[in-house]
């Protein structure tokens, strides 16, 4: 068995507990000094204190009971993870329009100022972020030094899963302590041994009094795990069976039952049906309207090709949309050939194969602005995962984990990689990875705002990439 020896000074439900009430009073903080401001700065008084005290309380209140609700209590005890811009945009406006229910409910809305509402959104959202990061950092200084306890982990299961979960945590850091290992008997037929090793656990872990329970023990094994989890639902511990290597693959793990059987769901479809109709009228609504707007400037563009080179203006390309099935994406001809079978080499720098104009369409992505025609059709979205060439699908779906998941959705003019500067030549694995990274990140967590952003971000970035060709 594997002992380690208990010498923290805070656990770390106290440390979560602390955090959040420090962040709610910083953001509190943050609200009241905007309304201060604003009626110094308007009105040349401090205005009630009594409304402006409790406009900040309310605020203070709100957003921690949004953080408590999602969970976020872990960024604060596990070494101090800290959230993306996108899930602290989502709390804050989450705070604000509770705070300003409860003003509206309680007939006490109008008695504040709607310009120092405004202002305290803004001064609110930053005070929000300095907290998080500053209070991160201290968390996880603390953590560092050994001044909070992490997560108390009693692992059971065999050897080496038992050995890879603690090496895991211990190259991770993530706040937490294995605090013992009890090693389960390889199945047999002697389950008096596995009878007397589960019993042992129970005792083990009911005088250690653990936060989790973690079974590491393959799934192949279920008559086993059955057992284990017989016994130790009776310990007040979080119980999680942990199976390294197949879950770790999935990011919204839960349970869901299929008719009378409850399974582990592993994907979700992420886009309901209103969802999707709501995509795809916008795509239509805007891709009409684009082409509309922007005959003029096509037709030119398609003479200029005609005129620099031989060949088509239009460059057509098998690739694959939705559940892979396979449609023609049309752009401007950007080079001298159109590759399109089972060998289609990318372009690089310096590349002579792309035309002077050429060059200019694919650092602008003026050359994509046909493909509003396959979005009309319905084979691409504006937003979504690029598609690539069918050869290098093939290729990629044997090299990169998840690759074929992109699939899941339309494909996109423009996404998420590429705002993230994820363009032009993947002439490595790693590159393709980090670009399929980020459209599984889209696929997980879409949302229409979530496009909107990706949209604003593409105008932006338009003539700042330097890695197309």
């Amino acid at each position: 068995m594997l002992n380690v020896s208990r010498s923290w000074t805070v656990r770390a439900s106290a440390a979560m507990a602390l955090s959040v009430a420090s962040e709610a009073f910083l953001v509190a903080c943050a609200v009241a000094i905007a309304h201060l401001s604003y009626h110094l700065a308007v009105y040349h008084s401090t205005g009630s204190l009594t409304r402006l005290g409790i406009y900040a309380l309310l605020s203070g209140l709100s957003y921690a009971f949004v953080i408590l609700m999602r969970a976020d209590q872990d960024i604060h005890a596990g070494a101090g993870k800290r959230a993306n811009l996108a899930e602290m945009f989502l709390v804050w406006n989450s705070t604000f329009v509770i705070t300003l229910f409860i003003l509206f409910v309680s007939k006490t809305l109008e008695d504040h100022s709607r310009g120092a509402i405004l202002l305290s959104y803004v001064f609110g959202f930053i005070g929000m972020i300095s907290a998080r990061l500053a209070i991160s950092k201290t968390v996880t200084r603390a953590v560092h030094q050994g001044l909070i306890t992490p997560r108390r982990i009693l692992v059971v299961g065999n050897a080496e899963e038992i050995n890879r979960f603690v090496s895991a945590q211990a190259s991770g850091n993530r706040g937490l302590s294995v605090i013992d290992a009890i090693q389960i008997p390889i199945p047999g037929k002697d389950t008096e041994k596995l009878d007397t090793t589960v019993s042992v656990a129970v005792e083990r872990a009911r005088e250690l009094g653990p936060d989790d329970i973690v079974i590491t023990i393959p799934m192949k094994q279920a008559e086993i795990i059955k057992h284990i989890v017989d016994a130790m639902i009776n310990v007040p511990a979080n119980l999680y069976i942990a199976q390294d290597g197949l879950l770790d693959r999935f990011r919204d793990i839960g349970t869901g039952r299929i008719g009378d059987v409850t399974g582990v769901v592993l994907s979700r479809q992420r886009l309901t049906p209103f969802d999707q109709a709501l995509k795809r009228a916008f795509d239509v609504a805007v891709s009409a309207i684009t082409l509309v707007l922007l005959a003029p400037l096509l037709i030119l563009i398609g003479i200029a090709i005609r005129l620099e080179s031989r060949g088509p203006a239009l460059f057509m390309q098998t690739r694959y949309g939705f559940n892979e099935e396979p449609f023609r994406i049309i752009k401007f001809r950007t080079m001298t050939t159109q590759d399109d079978g089972a060998e289609v080499k990318q372009a690089t720098r310096g590349d002579a194969r792309i035309t002077r104009l050429g060059r200019f369409l694919r650092r602008t992505s003026i050359d994509e602005l046909p493909q509003l025609i396959n979005v009309l059709y319905g084979e691409m979205s504006l937003i979504g995962p690029r598609p690539h060439a069918v050869a290098h699908n093939r290729y990629y779906e044997q090299r990169v984990m998840r690759y074929a998941r992109r699939h899941n959705v339309r494909p996109g003019i423009t996404g998420w990689a590429q705002v993230n500067g994820l363009r032009g030549e993947t002439d490595t694995d790693e590159k393709m990875a980090r670009r399929v990274a980020y459209d599984l990140y889209y696929l997980d967590n879409w949302s229409f705002g979530f496009d909107l952003r990706i949209i604003a971000r593409t105008v932006l970035t338009i003539f700042g990439n330097r890695d197309v060709y």
